[in-house]
């Protein structure tokens, strides 16, 4: 044990008066490394006017001096952080840190997480859901306090599972200060899962030069987080009630005008375009992605009816949606007036991302401040595009009383997805199925009888 504790590296700084002959003497920061039994001294190019009075118990006093404070927190977290099992003296490890000919990697958990997404080659949607769980992560240490912690056994600060468990903690709080509720258990258990998934990514990447790695203390953590059965939800139950969709049916914007910062007004110009985007929505089950394509706003007059066919986007499956009053009404206002230019081809591929992801967030802020215009708000917060996906297959389910199979052909999903999600009928909608089929047959075995 003792020979482990001698072989660590450690650090400690210490101020140094300037040769003037000046009074106040003048202070210059110096930090000492200590490894094997062996010291190196080298200046900070930090400097102070006092060297007794702005210096204190190994660093800087005051708030003048916040930077140089700071400073000297990064140097010795950084220094420390450094696996000792690496270098072969104290000269190394200053090499180390001047980055001169030694092997440098990450140490740190955010550290390791941004080389991780850096060297994954991952597409825009699951990169964007990695960095906002990663920001989560940046703000639980921001809010706590806390230095990063290190992903190497031998860092002073070594990531434990008791630390995930406070984080854990700490998202469940920040969930209830910030939306009133705890956080979904599928939302916890994915983000811990993302985390294990760029630190074991990076783990594999560097396994042959890293020897005291640690076990992956998310994937442990994850595993003992009970599922809160009470509070379980099928995605139905994002199903927006219908009478809000009325509500925007009625509710057309007037008021169009260019941002103005000065006078606090966004741009919108494109809200009323938004308005009917958002009841097509409603209409067909359709998603964002799927309003870039260049024949969205195409109906199709089949013996049948009208209807809208195509693949979606993201699984490339087909769907069919019926072409309603409502629905032919809102695509006549759109024809030639999207808010958008198409932004994939016509064999499902994106052809500007840009404007997609550009798009999207201007859709999204649109919905947020309409919610806030019409008073709306439930349990999942304000309206959101997917919502109103789900909002239709259950106005399908429940209202026109269609049978799976027609649904999950409307979404392009597959029947058993379609049951899973939205498979919670309500009772009126149960017995009425249920005697329908048992009248029809009845019917079909009187009929049968008077024939014989």
């Amino acid at each position: 044990m003792k020979h482990a504790e001698k072989n660590k590296i450690n650090i400690s700084f210490y101020i140094r008066e300037a040769s003037t002959n000046a009074n106040p003497k003048r202070g210059v920061a110096y930090a000492c490394i200590s490894f094997k039994g062996k010291t190196k001294k080298f200046s900070l190019g930090l400097y102070c006017d006092d060297s007794k009075k702005d210096w204190v118990n190994g660093n800087f006093k005051g708030s003048k001096y916040r930077k140089e404070m700071s400073k000297i927190w990064e140097i010795e977290e950084e220094i420390l952080s450094y696996d000792h099992t690496m270098f072969r003296n104290v000269d190394e490890v200053k090499d180390q840190y001047n980055g001169l000919d030694i092997q440098k990697y990450p140490m740190t958990v955010l550290k390791v997480f941004e080389w991780s997404m850096k060297k994954k080659n991952s597409g825009f949607n699951t990169r964007k859901n990695y960095t906002y769980h990663i920001s989560m992560w940046e703000r639980y240490l921001l809010e706590k306090q806390l230095p990063d912690f290190g992903i190497l056994k031998s860092h002073p600060r070594v990531l434990k599972t008791l630390d995930v468990d406070d984080f854990v903690d700490w998202s469940h709080e920040y969930s209830y200060r910030n939306r009133g509720k705890k956080l979904a258990y599928v939302t916890i258990k994915s983000r811990l899962t993302i985390y294990g998934v760029l630190l074991g990514y990076f783990g594999r990447k560097h396994k042959d030069i890293i020897p005291d790695i640690i076990t992956d203390p998310f994937k442990v953590a994850s595993k003992e987080i009970e599922e809160d059965k009470g509070a379980k939800k099928k995605v139905g139950a994002l199903a927006i009630d219908w009478k809000w969709i009325e509500t925007i049916e009625n509710h057309k914007h007037l008021d169009l005008h260019p941002a103005n910062p000065r006078l606090g007004k966004k741009n919108t110009l494109e809200y009323e375009r938004y308005r009917l985007i958002t009841l097509m929505m409603a209409y067909s089950g359709l998603t964002f992605i799927d309003f870039g394509k260049p024949d969205i706003l195409e109906i199709n007059e089949t013996i049948d009816g009208a209807a809208l066919i195509g693949n979606r986007k993201k699984s490339k499956v087909q769907y069919t949606i019926p072409v309603t009053p409502q629905l032919r009404n809102v695509i006549d206002q759109l024809k030639g007036n999207m808010p958008w230019k198409p932004y994939i081809d016509d064999n499902y591929e994106f052809t500007d991302k840009k404007l997609y992801r550009s798009s999207y967030m201007n859709f999204w802020e649109y919905l947020y401040d309409f919610s806030k215009e019409l008073n709306f708000s439930d349990d999942e917060g304000f309206f959101r595009a997917h919502r109103f996906r789900h909002t239709f297959a259950m106005r399908m389910l429940n209202h026109y009383k269609a049978p799976l199979f027609a649904v999950a052909k409307m979404l392009g999903d597959s029947e058993i997805t379609v049951r899973k999600n939205y498979a919670d009928y309500t009772v009126s909608t149960t017995l009425s199925a249920a005697f329908s089929a048992i009248n029809s047959k009845q019917s079909e075995d009187t009929q049968l009888r008077k024939s014989n």
